[in-house]
C-alpha cells in the first residue's frame, strides 16, 4: 500500500515527550537560577542571553536537520522522507542520540 503507515509515527512520541519535558524543565531551571542569584539590572539579559541559546541551538537543529536530509538525498538511501515508510528516521534519531552521548561525556570530563 501507499500510505503512510502510523504505527512508526507512534514511535515519535516519546521522543516529542521528553524532548519537551526537558525544555520546560530547562527553562524552569534557568529562570530560578537567574532570579536567585543575578543581580537585578542582569536578571532580563540573564534570561534574554539564555533564550537567545536557545534559538541558536534550535536553529542549528533545523541547520542539521536541512543537511542531513541532503547528504542522505544524495547517496540514494534517504534518512529523511514525506513517506516515513521509505525513510530512515531512526538513524537520524540515532545521530542525535549520539551527539547528546559526547556532549555528556564532554560535561563529564570538564568536570573534573
Amino acid at each position: 500500500s501507499s500510505g503512510i503507515n502510523a504505527e512508526y509515527g507512534v514511535w515519535l512520541l516519546p521522543q516529542i515527550f521528553f524532548v519537551t519535558l526537558s525544555e520546560v524543565l530547562a527553562v524552569i531551571a534557568a529562570m530560578e537560577f537567574v532570579y536567585i542569584e543575578a543581580p537585578p539590572y542582569l536578571k532580563s539579559f540573564a534570561m534574554g542571553l539564555f533564550f537567545l541559546v536557545t534559538a541558536l541551538g534550535e536553529t542549528l537543529a533545523i541547520v542539521l536537520l536541512v543537511l542531513v536530509k541532503t547528504i542522505s538525498t544524495k547517496m540514494d538511501d534517504p534518512w529523511i522522507c514525506n513517506n516515513l515508510n521509505h525513510g530512515k528516521i531512526d538513524n537520524y534519531f540515532l545521530l542525535l542520540a549520539s551527539f547528546m552521548l559526547l556532549n555528556m561525556i564532554g560535561f563529564f570530563f570538564m568536570r573534573y
